[in-house]
């Protein structure tokens, strides 16, 4: 099997908010950071750019969301090249503590059996640190 052409990364994020309304006041001032609860509305998000950068789509909701964020990887292209894009969005924060799931979906071809398969992977991201296929 061959995968085709690219494959979509995309996550969904929660608001980053001050208020804990599920915490006490003994967790909050013991954690000391917001909740990132799933929800709301996220909008851009990410690095500041300079003028002359070209923007980055990934931090970008997809249109008609809030919290809906994509990214693609080119597959055909060499694997530095992908590893390289992959890195440059871990380090700018891509993912963090308001990512609620992350899913990768592709299409695979088998060129013998002339045969398409789409293939979807969905990870939910619980706040405890678990991680749910």
């Amino acid at each position: 099997q061959t995968l085709l052409g690219f494959v979509r990364v995309r996550q969904t994020r929660g608001e980053n908010s001050t208020a804990c309304a599920k915490l006490d006041e003994g967790l909050q001032s013991f954690y000391g950071v917001g909740c990132h609860q799933p929800g709301g509305i996220v909008g851009e998000y990410g690095p500041k750019r300079e003028k002359y950068e070209l923007p980055e789509s990934a931090f970008k909701p997809v249109s008609g969301t809030t919290n809906t964020f994509d990214f693609w990887l080119e597959v055909q292209r060499p694997r530095h090249v992908v590893s390289a894009r992959i890195a440059k969005l871990s380090g700018e924060g891509w993912m963090d503590l308001s990512t609620q799931d992350v899913s990768l979906e592709g299409l695979f071809l088998n060129i013998e059996a002339h045969v398409y398969t789409k293939f979807s992977l969905r990870f939910i991201l619980h706040r405890e640190g678990w991680v749910e296929p």
